[in-house]
């Protein structure tokens, strides 16, 4: 049921720019599974069963609190659409101090002069490599 509303949610994300419904809902159904979880916990008789069922419930109920956001759909394509990776100032490939870059060796593209430590992947894909400078991802 979750992946007949993706579309919807996609929508949300690119117009007006954020989803007040549907992950929200979402959130709302994990803290409830949470309480399940834990209802099932204080019931249990076996001990390792019970801390699994505390696991789960911590995994559905604090996830929030433990700094986890939501910032976009990670597991499902979107066509045509690239996010940044990065939320920060953009700055052309010639504004670059690397000459790979600026030069565009590898190609179009753009720079951004992060606000955060937080780096997103952009597309559906697999990181591959990360440069020992860690100036680039691959």
């Amino acid at each position: 049921m979750a992946t007949a509303l993706v579309p919807f949610m996609a929508q949300s994300l690119s117009n007006p720019g954020y989803d007040a419904i549907f992950r929200p809902a979402f959130l709302l159904h994990n803290m409830s599974e949470g309480g399940a979880c834990i209802g099932s916990a204080l019931r249990e008789k076996d001990p390792e069963k019970r801390a699994e069922i505390f696991s789960l419930a911590i995994g559905c109920i604090f996830a929030g609190f433990l700094g986890c956001h939501y910032g976009g759909i990670s597991n499902f394509h979107l066509k045509n659409i690239l996010y940044a990776p990065i939320a920060g100032k953009y700055i052309t490939l010639k504004d670059i101090g690397d000459g790979v870059f600026s030069e565009g060796m590898l190609g179009q593209g753009c720079g951004i002069i992060p606000e955060s430590g937080i780096v997103l992947l952009p597309v559906n894909g697999e990181v591959v490599s990360i440069a020992d400078s860690l100036h680039a991802i691959g």
